[in-house]
């Protein structure tokens, strides 16, 4: 069962690969601690560089609350 709703915000690049960027939304608050996030997926081997996620503020706008960044990505084993 797919717990999130995701949307194409566009392209992007991180540390100099093309990336997609994507937000996702979980479909109900029990299935994520954070209200929404962005993840950045490079288009050349499909991995997932980059994850910002978000709540929401006092003023309902969403706050960064955290953010990952996957460096020194290496294939192992064919894989």
């Amino acid at each position: 069962m797919n717990q999130f709703d995701y949307k194409l915000l566009g392209d992007d690049t991180v540390d100099g690969a093309a990336c997609w960027k994507l937000e996702s939304h979980p479909k109900q608050s029990k299935w994520s601690q954070y209200t929404s996030s962005h993840l950045w997926v490079r288009k050349d081997n499909y991995v997932v560089i980059q994850i910002e996620n978000y709540n929401n503020g006092r003023l309902l706008h969403d706050k960064l609350v955290r953010r990952v960044r996957s460096t020194d990505i290496e294939k192992q084993d064919s894989i």
